[in-house]
C-alpha cells in the first residue's frame, strides 16, 4: 500500500483526471444526441451506450464522494482533526467562481441571442419571472426543475436545458454541506461506515416507494438531493473502506463486476437508458449499481496506480479534458447550440457518421470555451485554494 499512499501524499491519485474526462464525454455525447435532431435509432450499435451518457453524472457523484472523503481522512490523519472552515472555503474557491461566471453569461449574454436555443428561456426576461432563476443561483434548483416534464420529456432539444443541468451541482453542494459535518462529529470509523451504509441502503428503497406513489416521481427521483445522495455516499464508503485497511482485492473485483453487470443488463433492458428513473427497477437498483461500479473502479485506480488501465487514463489528452471537465459541464449546452447552428446550417442525413462528427464538433467547442474559463476564472482561484494548505487537489 506504500505506493498508493505516496501518491496521495503528492496530492494526486493516478487516473482520476482520465475518469473525469470519461464522465464529461459521456454527458456531452448524450446531450449531443438530443441536439442532433436525429432519431435515436440512427445511432445504431452505439445507441445504448450514448443514451446511457447520463451515467457520467453519477460517475462524477461517486468520484466526488470518494475524493472528498479521502482528502478529509488524510487531513485528519495528518493533523488529528480536519478544519471545517478551511474545507468549506476550499470548496467555495473551487466551485463558485466559474459557476457564477457561467451563470452570468447564460443569463445576461447568451439568453439575449437567438443563437443559443438552450438558454433562451422565454420567461427569464418577462416581468417578475427572472425570480425563477434564483433556485439555480442558490443551489436549490434541483427541487424545481420538472426535469422530465418538458425539457427532457422527449429525445429532442429544448429551451432551458442549459439551466436544468445545474441540478447535479445542487446535489453535490448539499453533500458538501452535510457529509463533512458527520465526519467531524463522528470519529469512529465503524460508526461512520454504519451511517453511510444505512443511507445507501435506505435511499434505493425510498426511490422504489416514491416511483410508485409520487406525482412527477421520475423528475423528483432523478434530481432531488434526498433521493440522490447515496450516489456520493457510496463513493464515500469506498474511501472509508480503503483507509480502514479492510480492503479485499478479490472481493472488490467481484463487487465491481457484479455492479457493472447489473448496470449493463439494465441498460440493455431499457431500465437505465434514455431516462434512468424511467421505471422502478432503474430508479432503485440501477442508480445504485452505477455508483457502486464507479466507486470500485476508483478504488482500483488508487490500489493499482501502475496498472495498464490506470496508465491509459493518465494519457495527456484525457488528463487535459479531465482538468477542464467542470467548466465543460457548465458551458457545454450553449456550445452545443453554437455547434448545432454551424454544423446543421445545411441538411444532414441521419447517419451514425454524421452524429459522430457533430459530437466531436460540439466537444471541441466545449473544450475551447472551458479552456478560456479555466485560464481566465478558474485557475486563479485554484491557485489561491492551494495556498490555504496542503489538503490535496480535487
Amino acid at each position: 500500500m506504500a505506493t498508493e499512499h505516496s501518491g496521495l501524499r503528492a496530492g494526486h491519485i493516478a487516473g482520476l483526471d482520465g475518469m473525469r474526462a470519461i464522465a464529461i464525454l459521456a454527458v456531452i455525447s448524450w446531450h449531443s444526441a438530443l441536439a442532433s435532431q436525429f432519431p435515436l435509432e440512427a445511432l445504431g450499435p452505439v445507441q445504448a451506450l450514448v443514451t446511457s451518457g447520463w451515467a457520467g453524472v453519477d460517475l462524477f457523484f461517486a468520484l466526488s464522494g470518494f475524493l472528498i472523503t479521502t482528502l478529509l481522512l488524510r487531513e485528519e490523519a495528518e493533523r488529528g482533526r480536519f478544519s471545517l472552515s478551511r474545507f468549506y472555503l476550499r470548496r467555495a474557491l473551487r466551485i463558485l467562481p466559474v459557476f457564477y461566471a457561467v451563470f452570468i453569461l447564460l443569463t445576461f449574454v447568451f439568453a439575449r441571442s437567438s443563437w443559443f436555443a438552450s438558454v433562451r428561456v422565454m420567461h427569464v426576461w418577462q416581468k417578475g419571472s427572472a425570480l425563477g432563476l434564483w433556485p439555480y443561483a442558490t443551489f436549490w434548483g434541483n427541487y424545481f426543475t420538472g426535469y422530465f416534464q418538458g425539457a427532457f420529456s422527449q429525445p429532442v432539444y429544448n429551451p432551458g436545458d442549459a439551466f436544468l443541468v445545474f441540478w447535479s451541482l445542487c446535489v453535490e453542494e448539499h453533500f458538501y454541506l452535510l457529509w463533512p459535518l458527520v465526519l467531524f462529529g463522528v470519529r469512529s470509523t465503524r460508526v461512520r461506515v454504519s451511517v453511510a451504509l444505512a443511507v445507501c441502503l435506505a435511499l434505493p428503497a425510498l426511490r422504489f416507494f416514491a416511483w410508485s406513489n409520487l406525482w412527477d416521481a421520475e423528475s423528483t427521483i432523478h434530481t432531488a438531493s434526498h433521493y440522490r445522495l447515496d450516489s456520493l455516499l457510496i463513493g464515500s464508503l469506498g474511501a472509508l473502506m480503503f483507509d480502514s485497511a479492510c480492503l479485499r482485492p478479490r472481493a472488490l473485483r467481484i463487487v465491481g463486476l457484479s455492479a457493472a453487470g447489473v448496470s449493463a443488463y439494465l441498460v440493455a433492458d431499457g431500465s437505465l437508458s434514455v431516462r434512468p428513473a424511467g421505471n422502478a427497477l432503474g430508479a432503485s437498483l440501477g442508480l445504485s449499481a452505477v455508483a457502486v461500479a464507479s466507486t470500485v473502479a476508483l478504488m482500483e485506480l488508487r490500489r493499482l496506480p501502475l496498472a495498464p488501465w490506470t496508465r491509459a487514463l493518465e494519457a495527456r489528452p484525457l488528463r487535459y479534458v479531465g482538468r477542464l471537465s467542470y467548466a465543460m459541464y457548465l458551458i457545454h449546452f450553449p456550445m452545443i447550440d453554437l455547434g448545432r447552428r454551424l454544423y446543421f446550417s445545411v441538411p444532414r442525413s441521419a447517419t451514425l457518421g454524421n452524429f459522430l462528427v457533430a459530437t466531436c464538433w460540439f466537444t471541441l467547442l466545449s473544450v475551447a470555451a472551458a479552456a478560456v474559463l479555466h485560464h481566465a476564472v478558474e485557475r486563479p482561484f485554484l491557485q489561491l485554494k492551494r495556498r490555504l494548505g496542503r489538503a490535496g487537489s480535487v
